[in-house]
């Protein structure tokens, strides 16, 4: 997914809706939301550094299960140019960062209207 299709999430936006969703308990979770808020186009070596995070795609996937709800979206490019590991060689790294899915204000409206109760009978 192109960054350039969506626009970027900010924090003061939207970090309450990430916090209304996500476990409080989720502690690598809400450290990689709060990371990429605040530092979008992250490489995966800092990132993992930053918030002590072995396995970043694996995180950013179970937060995007509860993300989708508010609609926010973590999400990952390769580089223009590969990034050389330590010993010089092309990585495996990516960029990652958060973005507002089109969609967010129904998705949004979804998760924080309270559901209608049915007239007693």
């Amino acid at each position: 997914m192109a960054t350039h299709e969506y626009e970027a999430a900010s924090y003061n936006e939207h970090w309450h809706l990430a916090d209304a969703v996500i476990l409080h308990s989720s502690k690598q979770q809400r450290r990689l939301i709060r990371y990429l808020l605040t530092h979008p186009k992250a490489v995966t070596v800092e990132v993992n550094r930053a918030c002590a995070i072995g396995n970043v795609s694996d995180v950013a996937s179970q937060s995007n299960k509860q993300l989708y709800r508010v609609g926010l979206f973590i999400g990952c490019e390769r580089p223009p140019e590969p990034i050389p590991n330590r010993f010089n060689d092309d990585s495996q790294m990516y960029l990652w960062y958060i973005v507002v899915l089109p969609n967010a204000t129904h998705l949004q409206e979804q998760t924080f209207t309270p559901m209608k109760k049915a007239a007693p009978d």
